[in-house]
């Protein structure tokens, strides 16, 4: 698997509307901002993007395909960049990402290193742990398939990721909701977001089960470029989410006690 991947490069005056689709495409799902001088000025990560897209929709009902088009990636809080001349120290990395709470260190001037490429080099920390190590187990994960894409839209906003899980009345996954799911469509000329949710979602997420190793689990958000994952137990159905930034610091927590 290819670690450290070039990211797209935006300045700071351009429109979402020119930024979003190269965001969409990119393995990172985040763009280098660079600034008047040439150099990277900060990092636009699709969950900041999101947030903004959903403050203008719920503060002046402005909807995403507007505010694409009016709002500039200066209008957008940017995440400082850690900034290195060559590929970094796994452990160094997800100590630095855990500590500023980022997803990605810049490496050189058109390429990032993230948070899933930290924790696949640092695999051999998590030996032994299993998903019950970083259950995320709060009810504002789950959303039934019924809602609106606006209303669902709004409510990944406030998660820390891009995701959202739908469930039904027995607790079965049956789906995940990605605002990428959303702006897609947007891009596309499509804007009904009064549907149900269900209707742009993935019907085929691979879920984990509570006692699945997190290695395996972390191998799997790599390969699918994903950041979390819904978690069932048996009969109980759903139970939470395994996000890779829980994960992330279990492995910084462990590698400290270690002395590594």
């Amino acid at each position: 698997m290819k670690l450290v991947s070039t990211a797209p490069i935006v300045e700071q005056d351009a429109h979402l509307s020119e930024a979003l689709p190269s965001m969409l495409r990119s393995r990172c799902r985040c763009a280098i901002v660079m600034g008047p001088d040439g150099r990277p000025a900060g990092i636009l990560s699709l969950m900041q993007l999101v947030r903004r897209l959903a403050l203008e929709w719920m503060r002046a009902d402005i909807p995403p395909h507007e505010a694409i088009e009016s709002l500039r990636v200066s209008d957008l809080r940017l995440y400082p960049p850690l900034i290195f001349n060559e590929k970094p120290d796994a452990i160094a990395a997800l100590m630095d990402m855990v500590t500023y709470g980022i997803n990605a260190v810049v490496v050189g001037k058109d390429t990032v290193y993230t948070i899933l490429d930290a924790l696949m080099e640092s695999l051999h920390v998590l030996r032994g742990e299993v998903v019950r190590s970083v259950l995320a187990a709060q009810s504002w994960w789950a959303a039934r398939p019924n809602i609106t894409v606006r209303d669902a839209f709004l409510q990944v906003s406030m998660l820390p990721t891009w995701r959202l899980v739908l469930v039904d009345e027995y607790r079965a996954v049956i789906g995940i909701f990605s605002a990428t799911d959303l702006l897609e469509s947007v891009l596309k000329g499509e804007q009904d977001y009064g549907k149900p949710v269900v209707s742009i979602a993935s019907r085929t997420p691979r879920t984990a089960d509570v006692e699945e190793s997190l290695a395996t689990i972390v191998r799997i958000m790599a390969e699918q470029d994903i950041h979390f994952m819904p978690v069932v137990s048996g009969e109980e159905g759903f139970v939470g989410v395994a996000h890779a930034f829980d994960i992330a610091r279990l492995a910084a927590i462990k590698m400290l006690r270690r002395g590594l």
